[in-house]
């Protein structure tokens, strides 16, 4: 699996059956310059519009930043996990590279809940290799996991002046 990459692809105009909300999740295997699609995911809808001074000119119309849409991470072990954001669930394929959302040394998806107000703890909802929801974790207010070792994770914390601390800390896992 070493020396793929991956990447969100652009949705094709020339391909009138592809959803106007999707693009392809991308691999590219250098070593047999294959490129291959794994997957369609959901990207928010960027529009365009007349211009209402000028109807010669098209104004560029910025997707809706609350509007749900798909992401994709890699695990260690070279799986790419999809995380569809119109029913809140994990799908895995087979693959390699990273984003988040993060992937532990198990093989669990972390996926970072939205916060309501009034709350400043940060909350990891964690699912396994099938797909499941398996744990909830909390991290201390402004800390973010940001990797993960044996039995442990790495979470950062901001300090001062736009730092920020990398601490390490005991994860069981359980």
């Amino acid at each position: 699996m070493a020396g793929r990459l991956y990447c969100t692809g652009f949705r094709s105009n020339a391909n009138p059956t592809a959803p106007r909300d999707s693009a392809p999740l991308l691999r590219w295997t250098p070593a047999t310059d294959a490129i291959d699609t794994l997957t369609w995911v959901r990207i928010p809808v960027q529009g365009m519009r007349r211009s209402e001074a000028n109807p010669d000119s098209m104004i560029n119309v910025r997707p809706d930043p609350f509007e749900w849409r798909d992401v994709w991470s890699v695990a260690p072990n070279g799986r790419v996990v999809v995380v569809r954001g119109d029913d809140y669930h994990v799908e895995w394929y087979d693959g390699y590279d990273g984003a988040p959302p993060r992937v532990d040394q198990q093989g669990r998806v972390w996926i970072e809940r939205s916060r309501t107000s009034g709350t400043d703890l940060v909350t990891y909802d964690l699912f396994d290799n099938t797909g499941s929801a398996v744990l909830t974790v909390q991290l201390a207010i402004g800390a973010r996991a940001v990797g993960f070792g044996a039995g442990a994770v790495y979470v950062t914390k901001p300090v001062e002046n736009g730092r920020y601390e990398v601490t390490k800390g005991r994860w069981s896992g359980r």
